[in-house]
């Protein structure tokens, strides 16, 4: 049994994805050599059940999260690069954003990732180079060594040039989404190159879908372009929000392609997964934003959303993956995201889905282990 589109995740539809880009990745981690049964089951996932999946079911996002997550684990144990997406996932790319979170502006954050990864790009074979120069806009440019990339990583029917470009632009990718969430604002690009022949036309469509501008490609580089205006943005996120970033990277970069690099997804990863305590102000938040409350309630309303709503977004969500993922009881995941009784907590929660918690676990299941599914 499948939940329908509108019970099918953590969070709201923003937060899925097709059940093909789930199928790719399997597929791909076949052609890496790794056993795609065993790294889903070490997350707690059925394989089966989700090869199963129509290719356009909506499937949690996080599902790509853990999976992606546990694939570059392995890897780095047998000693194998990450050529793509930047190194996500990798233990380099985890020091790379400890070493600029404590930045004040993404000026001071790019100058910083630039210096750490000239230092690994012996090993990592790729890095992040960031030229402002006085007379024309700021300019993000992504280098991949050649020589590091081997064919291995590579769906099997292409050429070392075209993992090559694929590798360059999806590290480009990722840094644009990066250097959104860091300040909690879409950035709009000027100009995209990128050193590589488009893969298909499709491909190339979505690449210029993501940037929302005219994209160069067989370009003698592959980079990006700026207003300078958002160098001066303030770092919005704290090392606690980095974690859960650092956790869910490859899902949280997924809804940057989504378009959802904004104020709302920098307030979503400020409120954190822990409501016990209490939830900011939003004279608080504001502040963390480091914005005027008149601004950041404009920023939201431009969003169509407001920060009452985020608040509820948000306990709903990790209400949801705790169902999903944990044996939790009913009473303490209604305590942990700050509901005073159980009854009120259930009430909210067939508000929000349709469905009372334990209905929800029930029909989240098929995706999950079957000796997972016994012991609940």
């Amino acid at each position: 049994m499948e939940l329908p589109d509108h019970h099918a995740t953590p969070g709201s539809q923003s937060n899925v994805l097709p059940a093909r880009k789930i199928h790719r990745l399997l597929a791909y981690v076949e052609n890496l050599g790794l056993d795609s049964t065993d790294i889903a089951r070490c997350v707690g996932l059925d394989v089966a059940s989700l090869l199963k999946a129509m290719p356009d079911e909506k499937i949690p996002g996080i599902y790509y999260a853990l999976l992606y997550k546990e694939c570059v684990i392995r890897l780095q144990k047998n000693d194998r690069l990450i050529p793509w997406a930047a190194g996500i996932g990798s233990d380099a790319f985890r020091m790379m954003c400890y070493c600029i979170i404590g930045c004040t502006t993404l000026d001071d954050a790019l100058r910083r990732a630039q210096r750490f990864d000239a230092l690994l790009f012996p090993v990592t074979g790729h890095k992040l180079e960031y030229r402002f120069p006085d007379d024309g806009l700021p300019r993000l440019t992504y280098v991949v060594d050649e020589g590091k990339i081997h064919d291995a990583f590579a769906p099997k029917n292409w050429t070392l040039a075209e993992c090559t470009s694929v590798a360059r632009s999806s590290g480009l990718e990722t840094w644009y989404g990066l250097c959104g969430w860091l300040i909690g604002r879409n950035i709009v690009a000027q100009r995209v190159r990128i050193a590589g022949h488009p893969i298909s036309q499709v491909y190339a469509k979505r690449i210029e879908d993501i940037y929302e501008c005219p994209v160069e490609f067989d370009a003698e580089e592959t980079s990006m372009e700026f207003e300078r205006e958002y160098l001066d943005y303030r770092i919005v996120h704290t090392g606690r929000s980095l974690e859960e970033f650092l956790d869910t990277g490859p899902y949280q970069l997924w809804l940057a392609d989504s378009k959802v690099v904004s104020t709302s997804a920098a307030i979503r990863s400020l409120l954190g997964n822990d409501f016990k305590d209490g939830i900011p102000s939003f004279e608080e938040m504001a502040s963390h934003m480091h914005m005027s409350p008149s601004t950041l309630r404009r920023h939201l309303l431009a969003e169509g959303t407001s920060y009452q709503k985020l608040k509820d977004d948000a306990r709903r969500e990790i209400a949801i993956e705790m169902l999903f993922f944990s044996d939790t009881k009913i009473s303490d995941i209604s305590e942990h995201v700050g509901f005073s009784d159980t009854s009120s907590f259930v009430r909210s929660f067939r508000a929000w889905t349709g469905l009372t918690p334990k209905a929800y676990r029930e029909n989240s299941k098929p995706h999950f282990q079957a000796d997972r599914a016994a012991r609940d």
